[in-house]
């Protein structure tokens, strides 16, 4: 029970306690006041009814009729004139009832008997006696009124104390309700702060305290999360360019050929600008730097729009680069385009001295094993050898990769005819003591030829071709299909979504209606974005988690830790779970750099009420040390490979 209702039914009870209690005096008061006027009403009228038989003898008729009015009045119970011998020679009896009083009361209100005497006399001569017998019954029907009308003013008392104290205790205890607020908006990793001070010390002191406590978890959170970012640009950027280095892309690049995106074709580019030492002889250090920064920033606008683009300064003034789904044709205009716009850079017309040579390597499938990084760098050489400026690109199979006309048309008569394929993967709990289902994830395939093709080749090509939101529509349709066709099954499902999709306002409509006709298939879903669409679009993501959340869904971020994106929005975004990049996974048994990170990233996702969860996991090695750290669960081929029946 809370406080506020137990002082609200302590005031009550007090006000219908002092209430009784004076109701109780009143009645009781009121009846010794009646008991006290039946003596002296019944003594006046003994005494003069005597003296009126004194004067007239014992003119028994007269008796009679002044008997007979005494009686009629109804005041008295008995009325009796006795002679000498006190025998009775005239009495009147009236049985007058309280009709109008209940039974109860009248036995809980109890009067004394009063019987008022009377000597008739004749001179000296005494004649008889008159005996007169009070009856309450008018006492009883006044005393009755009298706690009608004591009732009523008690209930309306106790209505008006009722709305004082409702409005009082709100009043009084304001900020109670605050305090509780502030509590429910840390649980929401909202920090709030009462600026308006209560006037009450007792309360002043404890909301002083409260938002002194508000601050420090917050200082703490910011702390982590400051550190946790630290740490990542220290171990994973580089400082000059902002860029990946080495090791980063190296870990990324091989989480990519681990994961479900491999198989696809693809080109890593090897970039390097010779001679800057002259550059930085003449103009100095600070722009070289300057120089590298734009550099970057020139490739980075040269892959804006890519999915899946990889881009890092190895070292010095080496970058890297891969992109994924590119054929041979468009390997060689990205590598002239690239050339272009570095060698257009004023930087170079200032040193004569200072060149930019691209190599370039494609691959039809980008797997385990492959040579992409030593093609690259014997194009590099090769680039190097022929002139002073220029690029290289060096395919064995371009052939074999495949048009993107053919990936156009391809993709367009599998939408028409809703012949997506969906796959299923489980998502595992950490827990130690069981091998527990958390939710399980959604993966779509295409058929062609008979081949099974997995996202890795064909969802580049998807964003490309802008058919990312009837993919989106399609694979929730056929997943509603699916588990209609299964209605015993109601497992929770992770779904992922383009972040080309949730900025489309006619596909966030379309999927607030579809989900609003089937609450209890929402109540299923947790939607996947990759941590690049907060980027990209922070009030899209957060609209869309207001959406999932009025609908019963939930959302969460999938390749966490690499967007590069400050983590203070977690502490306001709704999030179900967000998934740990399987680059930081791949070396985690190893590796004491992504061991801190991650194990950051874990408090500070349980600090915002939010399931942290591993992707890629491949080895015991690896599932090992994640139990070890506290994530919450993990995926990968290691646990359960993706099938096309739902797991049970």
């Amino acid at each position: 029970m809370s406080l506020r209702r137990q002082l609200f039914l302590a005031m009550m009870a007090l006000v219908a306690f002092v209430l009784t209690v004076s109701l109780i005096n009143s009645i009781y008061n009121a009846r010794d006041f009646f008991q006290s006027q039946m003596e002296v009403q019944v003594q006046d009228a003994t005494t003069s009814l005597g003296l009126q038989l004194s004067t007239g003898g014992d003119d028994l008729a007269s008796i009679e009729t002044t008997f007979n009015l005494l009686n009629d009045s109804g005041f008295y119970k008995r009325i009796s004139y006795f002679d000498v011998y006190d025998e009775v020679l005239t009495e009147r009896m009236r049985s007058l009832s309280a009709s109008l009083v209940p039974l109860w009361f009248v036995e809980l209100i109890d009067f004394d008997p009063v019987i008022g005497r009377a000597e008739v006399m004749s001179g000296w001569q005494r004649l008889g006696r008159i005996e007169l017998v009070a009856h309450p019954a008018y006492a009883y029907t006044s005393l009755w009124q009298i706690l009608k009308t004591q009732l009523l003013l008690f209930g309306i008392a106790v209505c008006i104390c009722y709305l004082l104290a409702a409005f009082g205790l709100r009043f009084l205890l304001a900020p109670l309700t605050m305090v509780e607020r502030q509590a429910e908006a840390i649980c929401r990793r909202e920090f709030h702060v009462q600026d308006q001070l209560p006037r009450t010390p007792e309360f002043r002191r404890m909301v002083v305290a409260m938002n002194r406590m508000v601050q420090k978890i917050q200082a703490m959170f910011q702390e982590q999360v400051a550190l946790s970012e630290s740490l990542h640009r220290k171990s994973h950027l580089d400082p000059v360019t902002d860029l990946s280095n080495r090791r980063d892309f190296d870990a990324r690049f091989e989480a990519f050929l681990h994961s479900e995106l491999g198989g696809g074709s693809g080109v890593l580019a090897l970039i390097q600008l010779s001679n800057m030492q002259s550059l930085n002889d003449s103009i100095g250090r600070e722009a070289g730097d300057k120089c590298l920064c734009d550099v970057a920033n020139v490739l980075r606008q040269q892959l804006d729009g890519r999915d899946g683009a990889l881009l890092s300064r190895r070292g010095g003034t080496d970058f890297c680069l891969f992109v994924p789904i590119m054929d041979a044709n468009e390997t060689h205009n990205v590598a002239a385009s690239l050339y272009t716009a570095l060698a257009a850079l004023p930087w170079f017309s200032v040193a004569n001295d200072a060149h930019v040579h691209i190599g370039m390597a494609h691959s039809a499938s980008v797997q385990l094993g492959n040579k992409l990084l030593s093609q690259a760098d014997m194009a590099l050489r090769t680039s190097q050898t022929k002139s002073r400026n220029g690029w290289e690109v060096y395919s064995e199979d371009q052939a074999e990769s495949r048009p993107a006309g053919e990936w156009k048309a391809l993709l367009q008569r599998l939408i028409d005819e809703r012949a997506m394929k969906l796959h299923f993967q489980p998502v595992y709990s950490a827990d130690t003591d069981s091998k527990r289902i958390l939710m399980t994830e959604v993966l779509c395939r295409i058929s062609d030829k008979g081949l099974l093709i997995n996202a890795a080749e064909f969802w580049p090509m998807v964003e490309r071709f802008d058919l990312s939101v009837k993919v989106d529509r399609l694979v929730l349709e056929l997943l509603q299909s699916k588990l209609a066709s299964q209605p015993q099954s109601r497992p929770t499902l992770c779904v992922n979504l383009s972040p080309r999709s949730i900025v489309n306002s006619d596909f966030c409509l379309w999927l607030d209606n579809f989900l609003l006709l089937d609450p209890k298939f929402a109540a299923q879903l947790i939607f996947e974005l990759p941590e690049k669409a907060v980027s990209i679009d922070e009030e899209a993501v957060r609209s869309l988690a207001l959406l999932l959340r009025e609908r019963g869904a939930a959302l969460s971020l999938d390749h966490f830790g690499v967007a590069g994106k400050a983590f203070n929005y977690l502490q306001s975004l709704p999030l179900s779970h967000m998934k740990v990049d399987r680059s930081f996974i791949q070396r985690i048994n190893s590796d004491a750099d992504n061991q801190f990170f991650v194990r950051s990233l874990v408090q500070i996702a349980h600090s915002c009420d939010i399931k942290i969860l591993a992707d890629g996991v491949e080895t015991a090695a690896q599932w090992q040390q994640l139990q070890a750290l506290g994530l919450d669960g993990g995926q990968g081929y290691f646990l359960a490979r993706p099938d096309q029946a739902l797991p049970k």
